[in-house]
C-alpha cells in the first residue's frame, strides 16, 4: 500500500508547480529583474524548475516510494509554496509604492526615496533568488545524485484487487440487493424482452457495492444465455489482454490462449466478433472507467437482434451515460438502508445480530453513522473490529483513530486503497481542489459558490481560453459529483443554490492525505500543531476554545494563506496579526465581530476572498478598497448595506453578494464582476444601472439578483 499516499502527493505538486512557473514568466516579462545577473538567475530557475515539474509528473503515474523519495517530494513541496510566496511580496512591493501629493523640493525628496526603497527591494530579492536558485539546484541534484527514480518501480507492484471478494460473497450473506437485483433484471430481461441489444450502466461511488449487485444478476441469469463472461477492467487496462481474456471465455475453442497471444487489438476485435455476431450473449464489463476503453470494448460487442444483453458498473456517471447512450438504462446505486446497514455490520462482526452485548449498541450506531450505507465502509469498519475486545472504550478509541487514517497493515487499507483509485485518476489541476475540501468540517452541506470562489482565491483554477474563472471552477465541481468523489446536496430549501456533501470515509482519507504534504491544518479535537509548523492554511469550525491561540504566538501564520474561522462565538480579529500572504479569510458566523475589529483588515494587501457573512457587522472599513487583489466579498445576513465609496477601487473583484445592498455611482466601472447580489434598487442610485459598462455586466454576468422593488423601479415606473 505504501504508493498510494505518495503517489497522491507528487500529484498534487505536479499541479502546483504550474501557477509558480508562471509567476516566474511574468517576473522576467515585466522586467523587475534590473539588477545585474538577476534575469539570468530568474530564467535559469525557471528551467530548474520545469525540469523537476517533469520529474514529478513521471513520479505521478507510478508506485512504490521508498522515504528518500517521500522526504525529498515534501521538501520540494514546502520549497515550491516559498517560492510563490517570496515572488507575491516583491511583486507587490515594487508595484504600490505610495504616490506622492507634495509638490517642491519635498516632493524631490520623496521620489529619491521611493526609488531608494525599490532598490533595496531589488537587492533583497535577488538575494533570496540567490538562495532559492541553490535550493532548488541542490535538490535537483539530490534527485540525480540519489538516483531517486530506483525510489519507485517502473511497473506497478502486483497487488490484491479489492473488488475480488465481492465476486464471491455467499448469497446467504448479501443484504439489500434484492430489490435493486429487481429493478436491473427487469431492465435486462423483464416479462417481455426486447430482441435489440441492450446495455444496463450501475453507477456509483468505490466501495457502494456496484461489483456485488451485477455479480449478483448475472449468476441469477447467465443461465438464460448461449454464452456469458464477466470482466473486470481497472484504472489504466491493457486493452489487448482484456481482449484476449473476453475471447478465452467466449470462445471454448481448444488452444484458444495460445492461439491469440500474438493477435493485434483488431485481429482480436474481429474474432470476437464472429463468435458473438449469432449468439445471446451475457458480458458483464466491471469497473470502467474511460470512454476510450469502452469505444474499444463495444467493438467487439456486436448488435444483434438475438436479446444479447451487457451490463457496465463505473464510478463515474458520465461514462455511464456515455456507454449506454440511447439503447440502456443507468442505475444510480442506493446506500443500504439503516436496518441493513445494521445487519451487515453485526454479521461480519459477531457472525449472528442477536449476539451484540448491549454495551455496545451506542458506539455501533455511531460507527453505522459514519458509514452511511456504504457497503464496503461497513464491511471493513466491522472487519477491523471483529477481533477487538468487545468493550465500549476499545471500539470508541477505534472511532477515533478514524480522523488521523489506518496503519499499512489495517483492514482500512482496502477503503483507503479504493479512494486512492479515484484520486489518482484525477487531473492534476483538480487534486488540490478536491483536497481542499477537507477545510469544511464533518457533515457540513459545502454550498458551491462559496467552494469555487475560494478555490479561484487559492489560485487553483487554471485559465482557459473563453471560459471565465468561476465557469471553469464549476466544472471542476460538478466533474467531482459526476466520479461520485462528493454527493450532491440542494441547498436553502433546493431553492436554488447547488453544493456538496463530503461523505466521511472520503473525508477521513483528505484529511490524512492534506496533512502529510501540509494543504490545510484543522484544528478539530486534536493537538495543537507544533511552534515549528509552517501552516499553510487554518481551519476552525465550530470549537471555542482553539481560535484564542492565533492571539498568542503558539501558531507561526506569517505563511498562512487561507484562515476559516466560522460559527465561533466570541472571538475577533487580533488586531496585530501578521499576515503577508493571507489569500482567503472567511469569518462566516462569527457573531461577536464589529465594525472596529475590521480596521486591521486593509493591511491583508494580498487578500482575495473576505467572507463576513452571519456577523454584527453593520458597515465596512473605508480603507477596504485598497485591497486591490480581492475578488469575492460576502457580507450575506449582516447589517451591510450601504457600502463605502472605495469599494469601487478593487478592479478585481468578481463577486460581491450581501441583502439589500445600496450601490453608488460609478459603480459599473467594476468591469471584472461577474455576481452581484441582492441590490436594493429603491435605494440606489439611478445612474449605477444605466452606466454602460454595467448594464454590459447584467448581460454578461453569472449572477445579477435585484429585489422587487428595484425590478418595480427599473424595469416599471422608468
Amino acid at each position: 500500500m505504501e504508493g498510494f499516499g505518495e503517489n497522491i502527493m507528487v500529484s498534487a505538486l505536479a499541479g502546483m508547480m504550474s501557477p509558480l512557473l508562471g509567476k516566474l514568466s511574468y517576473l522576467i516579462e515585466k522586467e523587475y529583474a534590473e539588477l545585474k545577473g538577476v534575469r539570468k538567475k530568474l530564467e535559469q530557475l525557471r528551467k530548474e524548475l520545469m525540469a523537476i515539474n517533469l520529474v514529478l509528473e513521471k513520479y505521478a503515474s507510478m508506485e512504490n516510494y521508498d522515504l528518500q523519495l517521500k522526504a525529498w517530494m515534501i521538501e520540494m513541496h514546502e520549497l515550491a509554496y516559498d517560492m510563490e510566496d517570496i515572488i507575491d511580496l516583491f511583486t507587490y512591493r515594487i508595484d504600490h509604492e505610495p504616490a506622492s501629493t507634495t509638490v517642491g523640493v519635498k516632493r524631490i525628496i520623496l521620489k529619491i526615496l521611493r526609488k531608494v526603497r525599490k532598490i533595496h527591494h531589488r537587492h533583497k530579492f535577488a538575494k533570496q533568488i540567490h538562495q532559492l536558485q541553490v535550493l532548488v539546484n541542490e535538490a535537483y541534484k539530490q534527485q540525480k545524485r540519489y538516483r531517486l527514480e530506483e525510489g519507485i518501480s517502473s511497473k506497478p507492484h502486483t497487488e490484491i484487487d479489492p473488488r475480488l471478494p465481492a465476486l464471491y460473497v455467499e448469497v446467504e450473506k448479501l443484504l439489500g440487493v434484492e430489490g435493486p437485483s429487481k429493478e436491473i433484471m427487469e431492465q435486462l430481461i423483464g416479462e417481455k424482452p426486447t430482441r435489440q441489444h441492450r446495455i444496463v450502466s450501475a453507477v456509483g461511488s468505490g466501495g457502494s457495492g456496484k461489483t456485488t449487485l451485477v455479480k449478483q444478476v448475472y449468476e441469477r441469469i447467465k443461465g438464460q444465455f448461449s454464452c456469458s463472461a464477466f470482466l473486470s477492467v481497472s484504472q489504466k487496462p491493457n486493452i489487448n489482454n482484456l481482449l484476449r481474456e473476453l475471447l478465452s471465455r467466449i470462445w471454448d475453442g481448444s488452444g484458444s490462449s495460445g492461439a491469440t497471444e500474438l493477435y493485434s487489438d483488431k485481429q482480436l476485435i474481429d474474432k470476437l466478433r464472429a463468435c458473438l455476431d449469432n449468439e445471446r450473449y451475457l458480458v458483464v464489463i466491471d469497473d470502467i472507467w474511460q470512454r476510450s476503453a469502452w469505444e474499444t470494448i463495444h467493438c467487439a460487442l456486436p448488435k444483434n437482434n438475438h436479446a444479447s444483453r451487457i451490463i457496465i458498473t463505473t464510478r463515474i456517471k458520465s461514462v455511464a451515460q456515455f456507454c449506454t447512450s440511447a439503447e440502456g438504462f443507468v442505475y444510480q446505486m442506493k446506500p443500504l438502508n439503516k436496518s441493513d446497514s445494521e445487519s451487515l455490520f453485526l454479521r461480519r462482526t459477531f457472525g449472528a445480530e442477536e449476539n451484540c452485548p448491549s454495551q455496545l449498541e451506542g458506539v455501533i450506531n455511531k460507527i453505522l453513522y459514519i458509514c452511511d450505507g456504504l457497503p464496503l465502509a461497513i464491511i471493513t469498519l466491522a472487519s477491523l473490529l471483529a477481533d477487538k475486545p468487545r468493550r465500549e472504550e476499545e471500539w470508541e478509541r477505534v472511532l477515533n483513530y478514524m480522523g488521523s487514517m489506518p496503519k499499512k497493515d489495517s483492514e482500512l487499507e482496502v477503503m483507503d486503497k479504493i479512494l486512492s483509485l479515484s484520486y489518482n485518476d484525477l487531473p492534476h489541476h483538480m487534486k488540490n481542489c478536491f483536497l481542499y475540501l477537507g477545510t469544511f468540517p464533518e457533515d457540513h452541506d459545502i454550498g458551491k459558490d462559496i467552494l469555487v470562489w475560494k478555490w479561484i482565491a487559492e489560485g487553483f483554477i487554471v485559465a482557459k481560453q473563453g471560459f471565465t474563472l468561476e465557469e471553469i471552477a464549476e466544472s471542476y465541481f460538478y466533474e467531482l459529483i459526476n466520479r461520485s468523489l462528493v454527493q450532491p446536496v440542494n441547498m436553502l430549501h433546493g431553492v436554488s443554490e447547488h453544493g456538496c456533501r463530503v461523505h466521511d470515509i472520503v473525508l477521513s482519507f483528505i484529511i490524512s492525505r492534506s496533512t502529510e504534504e501540509n494543504i490545510f491544518t484543522m484544528l478539530d479535537d486534536q493537538e495543537l500543531p507544533s511552534s515549528k509548523t509552517r501552516i499553510r492554511r487554518l481551519s476552525i469550525w465550530n470549537k471555542q476554545q482553539y481560535p484564542t491561540f492565533i492571539s498568542q504566538e503558539s501558531m507561526k501564520l506569517s505563511h498562512v494563506r487561507a484562515i476559516s474561522i466560522c460559527h465561533v462565538d466570541g472571538w475577533t480579529i487580533p488586531p496585530d496579526l501578521d499576515l503577508p500572504v493571507l489569500r482567503v479569510l472567511d469569518l462566516e458566523g462569527c457573531s461577536a465581530l464589529r465594525n472596529a475589529h475590521l480596521d486591521c483588515i486593509p493591511s491583508l494587501f494580498h487578500l482575495r476572498y473576505l467572507g463576513l457573512s452571519r456577523t454584527s457587522i453593520d458597515s465596512l472599513p473605508a480603507q477596504i478598497g485598497k485591497l486591490e487583489y480581492l475578488q469575492t466579498l460576502d457580507v450575506r445576513s449582516t447589517l451591510v448595506r450601504r457600502l463605502p465609496e472605495s469599494i469601487l477601487h478593487p478592479k478585481r473583484l468578481m463577486r460581491l453578494v450581501g441583502d439589500e445592498l445600496i450601490l453608488l455611482d460609478g459603480f459599473g466601472n467594476m468591469e471584472s464582476l461577474q455576481e452581484l447580489g441582492i441590490v436594493d434598487g429603491c435605494n440606489c442610485s439611478i445612474s449605477f444601472l444605466i452606466t454602460p459598462r454595467l448594464t454590459s455586466h447584467f448581460c454578461k454576468a453569472s449572477s445579477v439578483h435585484i429585489s422587487s422593488c428595484t425590478a418595480a423601479r427599473f424595469f416599471g415606473g422608468y
